[in-house]
């Protein structure tokens, strides 16, 4: 199996951790979204854990997984992963390390806790990790997503450190969200280093 749609089901409870070593598996799409209200599907969603052994889908590009009961961390995930959406679920832990293809990330209103991940490496175009509880200074770069970042949205975490003390020269840098945060310095980013 390739692709795997499961949005509005009546299916609950975690998903298997079976994912077999060398799994074909591309695409998981599961969207729990009421198409009335936008709000969350209520006669079904999983629940637990994000199975560490989607490590095993070495060509995964899509994991969208919005408003469901998903908890606890975000495990490693393939280099092969494109686009990540687990907004609205319970997650408390980022993962130590991004997938390298990864070019969207929505990880908003989640519990996820410690530092902004390390994104020096990827080239992301849209960031958003809004209402989390996520820690610690702004970096002082954006890394390899300097040239590709468009969207970035930090809104409602606990980032603290001098807005200036990041550099904010990104050619394609659309919007940037930084409100409700402990962050420092005069005027807005344009006249940051």
């Amino acid at each position: 199996m390739e692709e795997l749609h499961l949005t509005r089901t009546l299916m609950t409870g975690p998903l298997p951790d079976k994912f077999p070593q060398g799994s074909h598996m591309r695409i998981i799409y599961a969207w729990n979204v009421d198409p009335n209200s936008g709000g969350v599907w209520k006669e079904g969603g999983f629940t637990g854990p994000l199975p560490r052994s989607l490590l095993n889908a070495a060509y995964l590009s899509d994991l969208v997984l919005p408003q469901h009961g998903l908890e606890g961390e975000i495990p490693p995930l393939p280099d092969s992963v494109v686009w990540l959406d687990l907004k609205g679920n319970k997650l408390s832990k980022l993962p130590v390390a991004l997938p390298l293809s990864l070019t969207v990330m929505d990880l908003s209103d989640n519990m996820l806790t410690g530092p902004l991940p390390d994104i020096t490496d990827n080239t992301l175009i849209w960031v958003n990790l809004t209402n989390n509880e996520i820690t610690g200074p702004l970096p002082p770069d954006f890394g390899g997503s300097m040239n590709t970042l468009a969207v970035l949205s930090l809104a409602k975490n606990r980032l603290s450190g001098d807005l200036h003390a990041t550099n904010w020269a990104m050619a394609e840098l659309e919007m940037l969200d930084l409100s409700k945060n402990e962050i420092t310095g005069e005027g807005g980013p344009e006249h940051s280093r």
